[in-house]
Parts: structure tokens; C-alpha cells; sequence
């Protein structure tokens, strides 16, 4: 061979989950592990979280390195009686998610990731439907024994 090596493989990936450590820690395992073993084989990760701008993500990955942006969400204020799922606050912060989704999408569109990765919390719905729309392969991690609202179909 003429010494020439290959061009080495950039596997792009958007991570979004957070909110508590529950959804961060282990979002931030998968990309530690993920980037060693493309490193191992010659590849890099190019990685962006999407979280919110007050939850722990939002310390954890510029911290670590990781390129890191906000969307607009909402959380659902869960109550056995539905009429007090029907709370102004409830209201108010599902009127937010349509525009996470949108911010979403357009950053979905532009990075152009191989996967995205939810581990869920409330960020992870306007990143998984922003993901489903762009056409990109959504993965969903749930590591807790009964799936989380934001990881329900």
C-alpha cells in the first residue's frame, strides 16, 4: 500500500434527556463510552446535548466538554384527579412544548445526526418529535423499572 490511511468515521450524535441526574449521569455513560469506542477504532464523536437551561444537564455537559443548547418545554404536573391536570401551570407549559419542537427541529435539520439519543425528563419530547420528523433514527434509553411519561409512545 502506498501508507495512505483511511479517512476516519465521524458518527454524529444528539443527546437530549435531563432535568435530574437520573436522565443526565446516564446520557453523559453513553457518550463517554460511545466516544471511547469509536476512538478505538479510529472514529470521533461529534456530539450536541439538547436539555433545558435550568436543569443539571445544562452544568453537566459544558463541564465535560459537550457542545450544549436549550429548547423550549413544559413538564406535565401529574395528579390522580384530571380536572387538576387542567392547572394554569400545566396549561402554560404545554403551550411551550409546540415551540420546542420547533427550536428542536431546526437544530435536528442543521447538526444532522446519525441518532438521537432520549434518556428522558421533559426536554426529550420536543427532541424525540423533532428527531421523528427530521427523519432521524431516535433512541430511546430508559433506565428506571416503569418507563417515564417522555418515553411512552
Amino acid at each position: 500500500m502506498n501508507g495512505a490511511s483511511l479517512p476516519s468515521r465521524v458518527f454524529r450524535l444528539i443527546v437530549t434527556g435531563g432535568g435530574t441526574g437520573g436522565h443526565t449521569y446516564p446520557a453523559l455513560t453513553a457518550i463517554r463510552t460511545l466516544r471511547g469506542r469509536l476512538a478505538a477504532e479510529g472514529g470521533t464523536l461529534d456530539v450536541l446535548w439538547i436539555g433545558t437551561a435550568d436543569g443539571l444537564e445544562a452544568r453537566v455537559a459544558p463541564a465535560e466538554g459537550i457542545p450544549f443548547t436549550t429548547v423550549s418545554t413544559g413538564k406535565i404536573r401529574r395528579s390522580s384527579n384530571p380536572l387538576k391536570m387542567v392547572s394554569p401551570a400545566n396549561v402554560r407549559d404545554m403551550a411551550r412544548v409546540p415551540l420546542g419542537v420547533a427550536q428542536a427541529r431546526k437544530i435536528v435539520a442543521e447538526f444532522r445526526p446519525d441518532v438521537v439519543l432520549a434518556t428522558g425528563g421533559y426536554v426529550a419530547v420536543p427532541a424525540g418529535l423533532a428527531a421523528r420528523m427530521c427523519r432521524r433514527s431516535p433512541v430511546l434509553h430508559e433506565q428506571t423499572v416503569r418507563l417515564g411519561l417522555a418515553n411512552r409512545k
